[in-house]
């Protein structure tokens, strides 16, 4: 019987020592027949044939940053006079000759400073003569004639404002003298000017034109206006009617608006001197209703917001391919500082 259990063990041990060695020998033959460079049971790649990493790498495109950009700020209305002209306490003439020009602008710079043109509504006058009469206004409903120094224009460059309407109602208040005073205390500054008979023009390194027109909402002008844009959109890339409103939006201005782009105009910015009024889209192009007051030296404590309208003109190969619009909310006064709007969001 031991003799038994002792062959089994034997037969058993020699059937494992040659299982291991046929194991054995047949890796032994893989690596034999292996690159060396490569382990076992790997595939050496055809070096003709490319990695799946390469092309990969091949089929990903890289991002397009040959396209330039065109920024256009607009705000809503400057009146940066005081009633008559006075520089008395309390007056925004007043607080120029303790603040100085660059005070009323500041908390907005980082906007108009960082654009390739920041454009206003303006809506006072400019002007050292003490001999110009104000405009008779007897009969209308708001009576106010605001000027301040030529001087004083500072507040605009200083602002990072290159370029003003004067189609707004208080650039005339003190007749032609006064609006001839205005444009030359402008032309002091840097800041350009246009009004119904002038546009104003700029162009981008790339070659993309902007024409802006300055005017005035009144049903007369309507046909003068679309006749400007159709002339404007067939030599110009972007063009953008700038336009004084007063009142309330009606039917009648939303149709107007509306016929303009149509005419071909990109860009409706508006301002009727007071509050915030929405903004659309429409066509191919986008309409601010009014971006109201920033700063109205007629009243401290006025409205309390305006806004900031931002165009960026993205130029591909010489083109505009697209605009992206934005709009910043503006606190215009504080309750520990007046005439000195600021972005709401840092409020």
């Amino acid at each position: 019987m031991n003799a038994l259990k002792k062959m089994a063990a034997e037969r058993g041990a020699y059937i494992a020592v040659v299982t291991l060695f046929l194991i054995g020998a047949t890796v032994l033959s893989t690596i034999l027949h292996t690159d060396s460079d490569y382990a076992a049971g790997l595939t050496k790649p055809d070096e003709n044939t490319p990695s799946t990493e390469a092309e990969s790498a091949q089929n990903i495109e890289e991002p397009d940053f040959s396209y330039e950009r065109f920024a256009m700020t607009f705000t809503g209305s400057i009146n940066a006079g005081s009633m008559l002209g006075s520089s008395s306490y309390g007056t925004l003439g007043g607080l120029y000759d303790e603040k100085g020009g660059g005070y009323f602008l500041e908390d907005i710079t980082d906007i108009t400073k960082k654009d390739d043109m920041t454009l206003s509504f303006l809506s006072s006058v400019f002007s050292d003569s003490e001999e110009l009469s104000a405009r008779d206004k007897s009969g209308e409903s708001e009576i106010g004639w605001y000027k301040a120094p030529a001087k004083n224009a500072d507040i605009l460059s200083l602002g990072g404002i290159d370029a003003v309407s004067l189609e707004c109602p208080g650039t005339k208040d003190y007749g032609s003298d006064g609006y001839s005073d205005t444009k030359a205390a402008l032309d002091e500054c840097g800041i350009r000017w246009g009004d119904s008979g002038k546009a104003i023009y700029s162009s981008h390194s790339s070659g993309v034109s902007v024409g802006v027109y300055p005017c005035t909402y009144k049903a007369d002008n309507v046909p003068g206006i679309i006749s400007w844009i159709e002339n404007a959109s067939s030599s110009r890339d972007f063009v953008a009617v700038m336009i004084s409103t007063s009142g309330k939006v009606t039917d009648e201005m939303t149709s107007d608006f509306h016929s303009f782009i149509d005419a071909g105009a990109d860009l409706v910015v508006a301002t009727n001197s007071r509050s915030i009024v929405s903004t659309e889209s429409y066509g191919d192009g986008y309409i601010a209703y009014s971006l109201g007051s920033l700063v109205n030296g007629a009243d401290k404590y006025g409205e309390k917001y305006s806004s900031i309208l931002e165009a960026e003109l993205i130029i591909n190969g010489g083109a505009v391919e697209r605009v992206n619009y934005s709009i910043t909310p503006v606190l215009n006064y504080s309750d520990s500082e007046s005439w000195h709007p600021s972005p709401a969001e840092n409020s």
